[in-house]
């Protein structure tokens, strides 16, 4: 069967293929196949395409009737190879059939054998139905077949889209069954969007799934029919009974939500039916966002019915509404629904209704006051004190005031902490001395704020005499029970944990002040404490306390100065701490390893190093770069640094197997250090290296034992003379590993921070680029300033990764700047260090004196042993030579003396020419320390150049990615010589292997990113500074083109960004034309990507602009602002399809680029245009976009100019529904139009405003308050005419009822009022 199964599959796919239908139907009546039949008792005449359509419909049931009794039969098991293959094969030639047109006549045949019963298609349906738990796709095509064929038979369709009654099949195939059930929904419903006039099986579809077609309603097909029923109104009506009558689980918001999608394209004939259904079920769900989003459907079809000229909505209905209304207190509460009922009783029905009778009646509003520096700090001091303030949008209010106001403002009773959060999240807030009023009031604030929570709370201090621990942690967790001391504990830990992010950056560390060190150590132990309650009680929203709470006690712990506080305290709060934590982790992570450390103390210690020493063990071993993992470890890090943990923790977990016990324990508590002869073990080494490695060190004192500890292992090993050879390969790989481990411990000073403090500690990093010259009013400035803005909008969203688009980076070290690697620092750098600049490096020497480390000196010594050890005399074996040379090009970094760099190439000269070229990993460093200790001393002697040219090609010709990427590497540090001997030797050999190495990278994809990273750093290098020098061999435009491609078809996220910036470089610096691919590369990857990568595509989008000739000022012409304004418009056009986050950062970036590029007379239409679109789903973002347009024509005395846009707009937003939203968009144009500088700095909470006014009721406070201030104001700069057309265009909405216009109304006619406010 099989076999013939597979013969005929390959015959019908080459007869459908390659036969015409005509072709195929002659050659069957050439068969002589033809017959007769009795059919309604006459003979007919059997035609070639019935022969065609039976045969392929029989054949089909042999195949799946042989399926499913191997699927019934175990003892057949194994026979099934290819049935199911074959099976689908054939399905899907039936239905290209039926569907590709090429086979009208059988198609339509097969259409007419089924209508009218010809060919029983029953047994084939079952043979299918019990195919279901285990070939579910095969059932699927099954039912896209009949659906072709208009089956409408209801016993299969219900026999397949019922749950089974049989508990056994249940039992296995589960999964299988549910997807053909929900597919089998699916397909029919495909089926009726088609064929809605079958109204026996629309209303069985309907009344017996509906539940699971609201669940499935995110599918096209299943959206698609929903449409196609609102487009009859009886289809609709039916829908929506069956939705009240038989929708299950409404009561869950996701439903809920799926419902109303169902719902929102209703007719108007049937919006009383949904507005009953609406009110009976759905308006008072106990979901304030279900709620609030139905009551806004509902305020919306209102809105329509009133605009309506006829009647909508019978008498019974309304009444009915009204009841339903009138009986919830919640919903007699939402004004606007209130209203808009109110008005449609008097409007269409003559009823006098008294719905929202106390908003009705409720006193009118006192004329607004003028908008002065008097009735802003009234408005920012009611914003700060509600219940849920707008934090960010307070903070920007607060920045407009003076330092005590701030202060004030914060400290009074009743402010929302949650603003002190956003206070150090504003951008250019100055976190150093002299640094913004805001940021300083805030930090003053904040300290009160943390000694008067931390004085409310029990102290852990003497935690553990007698009983108090117990008497501790039962006060500690009454109070927490307290709501309001959770509640601002949390909104102060998040306070907290955005002031220590603005203290440590990747750019700057800064120590708090004293006085704040003692209470951030303190609220660091209460968020552990807090954290731990949290997750033993599993209180409710665990993920967000977890996030804010964790966040927090890592943010203090990174500060050296509160670890400092910590480590003066009692070991009381070191062991609150570790048992916080490892609760915490124990609860988050899962189980923790576990630990060979014996018993090293009594009592409440030696638990405490037990629990540590696990969490060390889970820390070392994390792979995972989970938020809350990486949070986790970097706590267990910082507890570890502490006095009590530091010492033992270095101890390596294996030495207590050897032997090592509490009798070597110092006097004064602390661990001494591991004894040499338990370091002989290689395996001891390295955990001894890594948790070095891992936890750093404190201090001098550690330092210097750690440095002591490497060189004993060398002493030791060299003192050594045993001639066993196992015991000759351990010692070794002893030396290799002192050699890397004394590396990593020198390389950790190379920092401005925290010297010794990986987990903090930021390696630096000289980029070899020059940092551009920024001349005031050059658009090389203005283009510096619109990706600072782009940069610090990306800081501020708290979804999206850091982002680099302002700052100078390598191209290769983008994604890892702050980890050690090659090319970390530039030739200048070097130079500068070795002549005795000490600008370059002062901040490191400053941390290095600090520390009181003598680096110098370990150098020297180190150097002496190297130069031994690499004598051709000394017959050093070869691992141990090689990792003396790794270690030596490792810490040329920090070399500071000439002679040692003369020493390094001599070194390395002598190497390679000793040492064969095809040993791999030695060539990687010897070919990058020769060629950077040239480039170092600007070494030019011919024998140097040769040798130099001569490695360079070596190591450009082997086939191991890291010898050529060190290489690479090698020769970026020549070239940043400038034009001389030894970049002209490099170069040739260079853009060649940069041409074919490029051209390999687009051809294999995903080869080695770090390789194809220097490659591409090289390429943007050569072209920035040597491109005259390869113009004969064309090498400019070959890279480019090769950049292009690439750049649109990687799909690494690191050479995507590399490839964008390098290629943004280049036009910046003017060796690329932007027209010359970049632009078009920019709008591409605009369209194209999501996320971060479209960002990468706006920054080289606005250095494309800012480099043509809009930026030029005086030679620009309208053409040149329309060329600009069509590229911004794609940003524009791809917003529409972002998330929000994205969407601000965009509009940040747009308002910035078309203010420095377009005068805002050229850019308001645009702008204006996508602000008042109806499609646009951002108009929260764009509000600022305006506003910043309104503001530079503000500037620029074009007043006149606003005033005449927004009387022409007034009409279209008076018009807007619903009526808040109206309100809010025309507050926008008013606000931004005003002369008044407080009234415009009040627009942040306006622009809060339009993320309330969706909501039912309009749930913005101060909408109405703005809004009046600022059409009054407007009103008084307007000429009389302006004055009678303004008034004309307001009284449309006062008359339908609106109250916010009509008080407006009210003021406007009231000349007094209009005269204060103009005066």
């Amino acid at each position: 069967m099989q076999r013939w199964g597979g013969m005929l599959s390959a015959l019908l796919r080459v007869l459908v293929t390659h036969v015409r239908e005509d072709v195929l139907l002659a050659r069957v009546d050439d068969l002589g196949l033809a017959t007769t039949e009795l059919h309604r008792d006459r003979e007919r005449a059997v035609s070639a395409q019935e022969i065609v359509v039976r045969f392929l419909l029989s054949a089909l049931e042999l195949l799946v009737g042989q399926l499913a009794s191997v699927v019934a039969s175990p003892l057949m098991w194994g026979t099934t190879t290819c049935l199911p293959q074959l099976l689908a094969q054939l399905l899907q030639i039936i239905i290209y059939i039926l569907q590709s047109g090429a086979f009208g006549e059988c198609a339509r045949c097969a259409m007419w054998l089924v209508s009218e019963g010809l060919y029983d298609l029953e047994p084939i349906s079952n043979a299918f139905l019990s195919l279901a738990g285990v070939q579910p796709v095969l059932l699927l095509s099954w039912c896209n077949l009949l659906t072709l064929l208009n089956y409408r038979q209801l016993d299969f369709w219900r026999a397949l889209t019922q749950p089974p009654a049989d508990p056994s099949w249940e039992s296995t195939g589960c999964l299988a069954r549910d997807l053909a059930r929900k597919g089998a929904l699916i397909l029919l419903c495909d089926y009726m969007c088609e064929n809605t006039s079958d109204g026996e099986l629309l209303a069985w579809l309907l009344t017996s799934h509906m539940t699971e077609l609201v669940a499935l309603s995110a599918e096209p097909p299943v959206s698609d029919m929903l449409a196609a029923l609102h487009r009859n109104p009886s289809a609709s009506g039916l829908l929506i009974q069956a939705i009240a009558a038989r929708c299950r689980h409404l009561d869950q918001p996701l439903m809920a939500q799926r419902v109303l999608r169902c719902l929102e394209g209703a007719p108007a004939a049937q919006y009383g039916p949904l507005l009953l259904l609406l009110s009976r079920r759905l308006m008072t769900s106990h979901h304030l966002v279900v709620a609030d989003e139905v009551i806004r459907l509902a305020c919306r079809k209102l809105e329509i019915m009133l605009a309506a000229e006829e009647r909508i909505l019978s008498e019974d209905n309304f009444n009915e509404l009204v009841e339903n209304i009138s009986k919830e207190p919640s919903l007699m509460r939402e004004r606007e629904l209130t209203s808009l009922v109110t008005r449609l009783g008097q409007t269409f029905f003559g009823v006098p209704l008294a719905l929202g009778e106390e908003e009705a009646e409720r006193p009118a509003a006192a004329p607004p006051a003028v908008p002065d520096r008097d009735w802003y700090l009234q408005l920012v001091r009611d914003t700060s004190g509600w219940s849920e303030a707008p934090g960010r949008e307070c903070a920007r209010l607060l920045a407009r005031l003076e330092q005590q106001e701030i202060l004030d403002i914060l400290m009074a009773e009743g402010t929302d902490l949650a603003i002190l959060e956003h206070c150090f999240r504003q951008p250019d807030i100055g976190t150093e001395a002299g640094g913004s009023a805001l940021y300083a009031a805030a930090e003053t604030a904040l300290c009160q704020h943390l000694e008067l929570i931390c004085s409310q709370l029990p102290s852990p201090d003497q935690a553990f005499a007698s009983d108090r621990y117990r008497k501790y942690t039962r006060r500690l967790e009454e109070q927490l029970c307290e709501p309001t001391v959770w509640r601002r504990l949390l909104r102060l830990a998040a306070g907290v944990q955005a002031y220590c992010a603005s203290r440590h950056t990747a750019t700057v560390h800064l120590e708090p002040p004293e006085t704040a060190a003692a209470p951030l150590a303190r609220l660091a132990l209460l968020c552990l404490e807090a954290l731990r309650y949290s997750v033993t009680c599993r209180l409710p929203e665990l993920p967000r306390h977890v996030r804010v709470l964790l966040g927090t006690a890592a943010g203090c712990l990174r500060l050296s100065s509160v670890l400092a506080e910590l480590a003066a305290r009692d070991t009381q709060w070191t062991v609150l701490a570790v048992n916080a934590i490892y609760r915490v982790t124990r609860v988050l992570r899962g189980a923790l390893p576990e630990t060979s450390v014996s018993a090293v103390s009594t009592g409440v210690e030696s638990r405490v190093y037990q629990r540590m020493a696990s969490l060390m063990l889970w820390a070392e071993a994390l792979q995972d770069r989970h938020e809350t993992a990486v949070k986790i470890r970097s706590v267990v890090l910082a507890v570890g640094r502490l006095p009590l943990l530091s010492s033992f923790l270095r101890v390596p977990p294996d030495v207590y197997r050897l032997g090592w016990d509490e009798q070597e324990r110092q006097r004064q508590g602390r661990f001494s250090p591991v004894a040499v002869q338990y370091l002989q073990e290689a395996d001891v080494l390295k955990q001894y290296i890594l948790r070095v490695n891992t936890l750093g060190w404190t201090g001098r004192r550690e330092f210097e034992e750690t440095w002591m500890t490497y060189l004993s292992v060398l002493n030791a090993a060299t003192e050594d003379d045993t001639s066993n050879r196992e015991e000759l390969a351990v010692l070794l790989q002893t030396n290799c590993l002192a050699v890397r481990g004394i590396t990593s411990l020198l390389l950790q000073t190379l920092t401005a921070m925290t010297p010794g403090y990986p987990e903090v500690s930021a390696t630096l990093h000289y980029p070899r680029d020059h940092q551009p010259v920024f001349v005031p009013g050059s658009s090389i400035m203005h283009l510096h300033r619109t990706l600072q803005q782009l940069e610090a909008a990306v800081a501020a969203s708290p979804l999206l990764p850091p982002m680099v688009f302002a700052r100078q980076l390598n191209l290769e070290r983008r994604h890892d700047a702050g980890s050690y690697g090659h090319g970390q620092l530039s030739l200048r750098y070097l130079q500068g260090v070795i002549s005795g600049n000490n600008g370059a490096h002062s901040g490191r020497e400053v941390a290095l004196a600090a520390a009181g480390l003598d680096i110098n000196s370990c150098l020297v010594f180190l150097l002496q042993l190297y130069a031994q050890w690499t004598a051709p005399e000394m017959g050093v074996p070869l691992p141990l030579l090689t990792e003396t040379l790794r270690s030596a090009v490792l810490l040329s970094d920090l070399l500071t003396e000439r002679g040692q760099f003369e020493w390094l190439l001599a070194t390395c000269v002598s190497l390679y020419q000793l040492h064969p070229v095809d040993d791999e990993i030695m060539l990687q460093y010897l070919v990058l320390g020769l060629c950077k200790a040239a480039a170092v001393l600007n070494a030019e002697e011919s024998t140097v150049v040769e040798t130099v040219r001569r490695a360079v090609e070596h190591g450009l010709r082997c086939p191991l990615p890291p010898v050529r990427s060190a290489t690479v590497h090698g020769c970026l540090y020549l070239l940043q010589l400038g034009q001389g001997e030894l970049s002209s030797a490099v170069l040739p050999p260079l853009g060649e292997f940069v041409q074919r190495s490029l051209h390999h990278i687009a051809t294999v994809p995903g080869y080695n990113d770090d390789h194809d990273l220097s490659v591409w750093a090289a390429a943007v290098y050569v072209l920035q500074h040597y491109d005259d020098g390869l113009a004969e061999s064309e090498f400019s435009p070959a890279v480019l083109q090769l950049a292009l491609g690439l750049a649109g078809s990687t799909r690494s996220s690191a050479l995507y960004e590399a490839l964008m910036k390098g290629i943004e470089r280049l036009v910046v610096c003017g060796t690329v034309s932007a027209a010359a691919g970049p632009l078009e590369l920019a709008v591409e990857q605009l369209r194209s990507r999501s996320g971060p990568g479209q960002l990468h595509a706006l920054s080289l989008l606005t250095a494309c602009l800012f480099s043509g000739p809009a930026a030029a000022g005086a030679h620009t012409t309208p053409e040149t602002f329309i060329h600009v304004l069509e590229k911004y418009s794609n940003v524009f056009t791809k917003m529409k399809a972002t998330p929000g986050f994205l969407s601000t950062v965009l509009c940040s970036s747009v308002t910035s680029g078309l203010l420095q590029l377009c005068p805002p007379s050229e850019v308001m239409n645009r702008v204006i245009g996508e602000f008042i679109s109806p499609h646009q789903s951002h108009v929260l973002a764009l509000a600022d976009t305006v506003f910043q347009v309104f503001e530079a024509c503000v500037s620029q005395q074009q007043e006149a100019l606003l005033q005449d846009w927004v009387l022409f707009s007034l009409p279209n937003f008076a018009t807007a529904r619903p009526s808040a939203r109206s309100t809010w968009l025309l507050s926008c144009f008013l606000a931004g139009a005003s002369r008044r500088p407080w009234l415009r700095a009040a627009f942040p909470l306006l622009q809060r405003c339009g993320d309330e006014v969706d909501l039912a009721g309009g749930r913005c406070p101060q909408l109405a308050q703005l809004f009046l201030a600022a059409a009054t104001d407007f009103y008084s700069q307007l000429s009389e005419s302006q004055r009678r057309q303004f008034i004309a265009a307001v009284e449309t909405p006062a008359s339908g009822g609106d109250p916010t216009y009509k008080q407006l109304l009210l003021t406007l006619t009231d000349g007094s009022t209009v005269s204060a406010t103009s005066g």
